[in-house]
C-alpha cells in the first residue's frame, strides 16, 4: 500500500485507480452495512475516482482543496439521467460520508497522511424536513387492503408483505433477506427476525396477529416449504428484491387511491410505523431498536420529520375566521 502514496502524475493515476478499485472492495468488506448502502458506497467511490481521472489527480494526492471542488461538481450533476434536476443536499451529503470513510480507512493503512475530507465543507442539511413522503394510520389500512388484489407479485405474497411492512417497519432489504425460518416464537411473541445484510447482526422483532396470519396463510400455499427458502416470493417463485418492492408500494398506493401514491416508496412505510407508533405512546428506546438505528437522534429525525400536518394551526385560523365570517 505504501506505493500508492507515491504515484504521482495522469499515468499513475490509471494504475492508482486500479489499485484503490480492488482496495475498495476490500474497505466494504469490512464495514457492517447493508447490501443497498454497500452498492451505494461503492458507487459513490468509484464515481469520485472516475472524477480524479479525469482531472489526472492522483485520489491519494488528494487535499481538502480538491475535496471541495469535487463537492461543487456534484452539485451540477443530473439527479437521473433523465432528470434535468441536479443532486440534493442529502445525496451529496451521503456521497461525502462514503469519501470520508474510504479515506479514514486509507489513512488507518498509512496511505494517505490525514483526511482530506475532514478539512472540506459540508453540505447543510435540515434535518428537520425529508423528502420521504409518509402516510396515516387510515391510509396504511387501505394500501393493505388494495395489495390483497395485486396481480404481480400475487395476492397473497402481496398481503402477506402490506401487513409486515406495515406492521414493522421494516427497511425493504431487510424484509428481501428474510427467509421461512426467520419465522419464530419467543415468551409467548411470534416473531420474525431481520438482518440488514447476509450473515449481519440480528434483530428480532415481534409479528402482530394480522401479519402473522398473512404470511401463515401464504405459507399454505408452499407446503414443505424450507427454512432457507426466501420468505417472501412472487407468483413465479422467484424471491423479492427491493426494486420489485419498490414497484409493489407505488401499485398498492395508487390501488388505495393514496393522493401521494406516485411519490410512496418502501422508506414511507419506515416513517410511517415511526409517527404511527409515536402517536401511540411508544418510547423513544423501543422505537429506535424497532427501526434499527444505532443512534436516538436518527429516531429522532424520524420524529421531527412526522410532525403532524393535522395539527397545524392554520386549521385553527381558518376556523376562526370562518366563524367570524358567519357572525
Amino acid at each position: 500500500m505504501t506505493t500508492l502514496s507515491h504515484q504521482t502524475g495522469h499515468a499513475g493515476t490509471l494504475a492508482t485507480i486500479e489499485q484503490l478499485t480492488d482496495f475498495t472492495d476490500a474497505w466494504l468488506r469490512n464495514r457492517d452495512l447493508s447490501a443497498n448502502t454497500r452498492d451505494a458506497y461503492r458507487r459513490d467511490v468509484l464515481q469520485y475516482l472516475a472524477w480524479c481521472h479525469s482531472i489526472g489527480l492522483t485520489p491519494v494526492a488528494a487535499r481538502w482543496t480538491h475535496i471541495n471542488t469535487y463537492a461543487r461538481h456534484l452539485e451540477t450533476v443530473p439527479a437521473h439521467p433523465k432528470s434535468p434536476k441536479p443532486l440534493a443536499k442529502r445525496s451529496i451529503a451521503r456521497k461525502m460520508s462514503a469519501l470520508s470513510s474510504w479515506y479514514a480507512f486509507l489513512h488507518k493503512l498509512d496511505a494517505v497522511p490525514a483526511n482530506p475530507v475532514d478539512a472540506a465543507d459540508k453540505p447543510k442539511i435540515d434535518r428537520d424536513h425529508t423528502s420521504t413522503v409518509s402516510f396515516t394510520e387510515a391510509e396504511a389500512a387501505a394500501i393493505v387492503a388494495a395489495a390483497r388484489t395485486d396481480k404481480h407479485i400475487g395476492p397473497l405474497c402481496a398481503a402477506a408483505l402490506a401487513e409486515t411492512m406495515v406492521a414493522l417497519g421494516a427497511r425493504v432489504t431487510e424484509l428481501c433477506l428474510t427467509t421461512v425460518g426467520d419465522l419464530g416464537y419467543q415468551e409467548g411473541n411470534h416473531t420474525l427476525a431481520l438482518r440488514k445484510m447476509k450473515g449481519g447482526k440480528i434483530r428480532v422483532r415481534s409479528l402482530p396477529p394480522a401479519a402473522r396470519a398473512a404470511i401463515e396463510t401464504m405459507l399454505t400455499a408452499r407446503p414443505g416449504a424450507a427454512a432457507d427458502e426466501p420468505l417472501f416470493r412472487d407468483r413465479d417463485g422467484r424471491p423479492l428484491d427491493r426494486h420489485m418492492v419498490y414497484r409493489f408500494v407505488r401499485r398498492a398506493a395508487r390501488n388505495a387511491g393514496i393522493p401521494a401514491a406516485a411519490r410512496i416508496t418502501p422508506h414511507s412505510f419506515r416513517h410511517a410505523w415511526a409517527a404511527a407508533a409515536r402517536r401511540a405512546g411508544a418510547d423513544l428506546e423501543d422505537r429506535q431498536h424497532a427501526l434499527g438505528h444505532a443512534d436516538p437522534r436518527t429516531t429522532q429525525g424520524y420524529d421531527r420529520a412526522s410532525r403532524s400536518l393535522a395539527s397545524d394551526p392554520a386549521y385553527l385560523v381558518a376556523a376562526a375566521i370562518a366563524k367570524a365570517a358567519t357572525g
